[in-house]
């Protein structure tokens, strides 16, 4: 019998995060050792302030350990990440994801990392033929113009870009997607945000019928998919 695979959850903020956790144990139950690990652990109120965005940079949202939501600076980051992938190294991992939407290509570690940004675009381009409409959530303003311009160079058109945090009330922004008059043209809805959850997807699937893309399910789905079971 092969040994259990340790998966590690590194996030862009702290851990734990039971949300994401909850998500991947329903699908996976306990086929995989999860482990967790954020780029924002230990550090103090004041460290965090100071990774806050400043006009012009990439903006990230992230979950602390209180619940509450904060945004940081996306190139400020990238060594904390770094630092975090390399404490889920020494922990044993045997694959890390990386919980963000975001690019963080030039990390490094022994062990493979998904980048969910890479997972996210070949399943939109699997089942969604280029020229088509789609609509794109986004959880912050700063990254709509980004978001929009990413999918459309992919040959997509953009029908609309929602702005809506993960952590905030769904009910509101299921009220938006429906409202949304080219919503039956729409040929799926992607969730560019590592923050939106199973709940989610089964809420927006009560009313409609057409690919709904969340990049921790499809994370999850691929993972059990193609990993063999201890």
């Amino acid at each position: 019998m092969s040994r259990t695979k340790t998966i590690a959850l590194i996030t862009i903020g702290q851990t734990p995060r039971t949300d994401i956790v909850n998500d991947y144990t329903a699908l996976w139950e306990d086929v995989f050792t999860i482990a967790e690990y954020g780029a924002l652990d230990g550090l103090t109120a004041e460290e965090i302030r100071s990774l806050a965005p400043e006009p012009g940079e990439h903006d990230l949202i992230t979950r602390l350990q209180d619940g509450t939501s904060v945004l940081v600076s996306h190139d400020r980051l990238l060594p904390y990440m770094q630092r975090a992938v390399e404490r889920a190294g020494a922990g044993g991992m045997d694959i890390g994801i990386i919980q963000c939407t975001g690019e963080f290509a030039g990390l490094t570690a022994a062990s493979p990392l998904l980048y969910p940004c890479a997972v996210l675009e070949n399943s939109v381009s699997s089942l969604i033929s280029k020229g088509q409409s789609v609509l794109v959530i986004v959880p912050t303003p700063g990254q709509a113009p980004e978001a929009e311009e990413r999918w459309q160079s992919r040959g997509y058109k953009v029908a609309k870009t929602i702005v809506a945090s993960p952590f905030a009330d769904g009910e509101e922004l299921l009220k938006t997607i429906q409202g949304v008059g080219e919503l039956s043209a729409v040929a799926g809805i992607i969730a560019d945000c590592y923050g939106f959850s199973n709940r989610f997807y089964d809420s927006v699937s009560e009313f409609y019928d057409k690919p709904v893309f969340i990049p921790r399910r499809l994370i999850a789905h691929l993972l059990s998919g193609v990993l063999a079971k201890s």
